[in-house]
């Protein structure tokens, strides 16, 4: 099973005019009028495994006419250096800004945040946020900042005031499993048929884990830990239930807690079921047991 990546909230906005004195050999900086506002759609965000478990957002933008006639690209970003994070604690995770096809946009030459062309006048203009490693990332709420700025590169003194959009991006704790037995198939469902039944028999197989979280696992037995007759029920044998080397009480079932072993991919949790003794007066016939395992991602 496996929980959404959503949410993202633009908090608040703060314009700070930017300005440069005039001097002999320098222009005053010229504003371009306009307002606009920045939507980003965490809640729209898209995932993909062909780019390392990337998180894709959405970002509409909304611009006045004046902006529109002043301005022929955007710079984006937090403006310093080469890096942008957003962070949770002490985990945080790289964000990269691509135009509305996903092509990735060339940082500014004056280290003034990424450039993304205006090549036409429209009121809504559309660009993604790159969010790495969003898949495995550790759960919980990241907070980063998107800055904002129109410029004119025919006219260098020609800018709008600088925009800061403070976001949210929630990565929910999510789970998937599935069973993985020797010579058995892989899936959701798996058969443990030991044959010719005796004292110490047993199986192994294990659990296929994709989590970016510790789990909990709670496993029930339909007849509480014994196998009965198909035929007569009164006739059972029991056996033992181990999960990551482990016994199981199966006539008082509760949550075992089990730590992610990896911090990207799959990981496994073995599984054994033993039968310690079969007796010689055992009624012959078939007997079984129904075994169910829930998962659950640890908040």
């Amino acid at each position: 099973m496996r929980s959404l990546i959503a949410g993202l909230l633009s908090v608040f906005c703060v314009s700070v005019a930017l300005a440069q004195e005039a001097g002999d050999d320098h222009r005053a900086a010229i504003q371009c009028d306009g307002h606009w506002t920045a939507q980003i759609q965490g809640k729209a965000a898209e995932f993909s495994a062909l780019h390392g478990g990337s998180a894709w957002i959405p970002v509409e933008l909304q611009l006045d006419q004046s902006l529109i006639d002043c301005a022929d690209q955007l710079h984006i970003g937090p403006g310093t250096g080469t890096s942008w994070y957003i962070q949770h604690g002490m985990s945080r995770l790289r964000v990269e800004p691509y135009d509305q096809r996903r092509n990735a946009l060339m940082l500014g030459s004056e280290g003034n945040g990424w450039v993304l062309p205006l090549h036409e006048e429209r009121p809504q203009l559309m660009f993604w946020l790159r969010v790495l490693d969003a898949d495995y990332a550790t759960p919980g709420v990241y907070r980063g900042v998107l800055v904002s700025q129109f410029m004119n590169t025919q006219t260098p003194w020609l800018m709008s005031a600088q925009k800061n959009d403070v976001f949210e991006f929630v990565i929910e704790p999510r789970v998937s499993v599935q069973i993985d037995a020797p010579g058995g198939g892989t899936g959701s469902y798996y058969r443990v048929d030991f044959g010719s039944l005796r004292s110490g028999a047993f199986k192994d197989f294990n659990l296929v884990v994709d989590s970016n979280s510790d789990i909990q696992v709670f496993v029930t037995s339909e007849n509480q830990g014994v196998m009965r007759h198909i035929r007569e029920p009164s006739q059972s044998i029991p056996y033992r239930f181990r999960l990551n080397h482990r016994f199981v009480d199966l006539k008082n079932p509760s949550t075992t807690s089990i730590q992610r072993l990896r911090q990207r991919g799959t990981w496994r949790v073995p599984i054994r079921i033993d039968v310690p003794y079969v007796g010689k007066e055992q009624l012959a016939g078939e007997y079984s047991d129904l075994i169910t395992i829930d998962v659950f991602p640890q908040d």
